[in-house]
């Protein structure tokens, strides 16, 4: 059956201090879809940079503005839950790095910038040696640890190192680990995952039919594969469905369609979540 059309999205406004230690959630300043209305848009791919999130809420009241103003030693996130009556859960958990008002007709809009870290991670030096042998995952767990980045870590292959020293910012330290064991990495809901390339073996996380969600026909498309260790295309499908929080970079989904049945990787998406309509493009391949 197709998920319930009465939909839901929770917004879940926070501070954070400057140690990174989230205030209480009870605490928190939270809206919910349709009481207000609020809309968002998440585009993800494989290319190791934060997801990006634009969310908007409409005629926000002075205190739900001044929460996301900069303040000295303190930061702003939001967490953004949505989905179905039945079936919600969570889209995305960040940083809020930059918001704008704006007047649109008889609406005042908010519009809030979310990464799912601060980009500026990336261009973070590490120094560290790592003495006698130790794994791939182990050490990555551990630089991780150091900027308190949870992770996920699926490797291509776990390979060794011997006396591994470190001197690098960590987005040149990721790739060249990625390279080292033939993974992908990204950052997803605030967590830096790494998977093997290779889409065999991988668990199918949702089967895509007419009957689950699946609009339209797939299209034949080349997708365009942006990894942490470049951009290369591949033939593949472009797949539109009504709304699902599930579906993210990385993922592995069957697709039934007519003649279709097969398993797809997700490198390319949007989930788009508006007032008057819901839905989430996925290319695969």
């Amino acid at each position: 059956m197709r998920p319930n059309f009465k939909r839901v999205a929770t917004y879940k406004i926070l501070t954070v201090d400057t140690a990174g230690n989230k205030s209480d959630i009870a605490q928190a300043r939270i809206l919910s879809y349709p009481n207000f209305t609020l809309e968002f848009e998440k585009k993800f791919d494989l290319d190791g940079v934060p997801d990006e999130t634009r969310a908007k809420i409409f005629n926000p009241s002075p205190d739900t503005v001044k929460a996301f103003f900069k303040q000295r030693n303190r930061k702003t996130f939001l967490i953004i839950e949505a989905g179905y009556e039945a079936d919600s859960g969570l889209m995305t958990q960040g940083e809020v790095v930059d918001f704008v008002t704006d007047t649109v007709g008889n609406d005042r809009i908010l519009t809030a910038i979310i990464h799912d870290r601060n980009a500026l991670w990336q261009n973070t030096m590490i120094t560290k040696t790592f003495s006698g042998i130790h794994s791939a995952s182990s050490i990555i767990n551990s630089v991780l640890a150091d900027f308190g980045i949870p992770g996920t870590i699926d490797l291509g292959t776990d390979k060794n190192f011997e006396d591994k020293s470190i001197n690098s910012t960590l987005r040149r330290f990721l790739n060249d680990m990625a390279k080292e064991t033939l993974s992908d990495f990204f950052m997803s809901d605030a967590r830096m995952i790494f998977q093997p390339r290779a889409t065999k073996g991988k668990k199918v996380v949702f089967v895509l039919s007419p009957d689950t969600g699946l609009i339209d026909r797939p299209e034949k498309t080349t997708v365009q594969i942006k990894t942490s260790q470049g951009v290369t295309t591949r033939e593949g499908l472009k797949i539109k469905s009504l709304f699902n929080y599930r579906f993210r970079g990385g993922d592995t989904i069957q697709v039934k369609f007519r003649e279709i049945d097969q398993t797809f990787r997700i490198y390319n998406g949007i989930h788009m979540f508006q007032d008057k309509d819901a839905f989430s493009e996925l290319e695969v391949a």
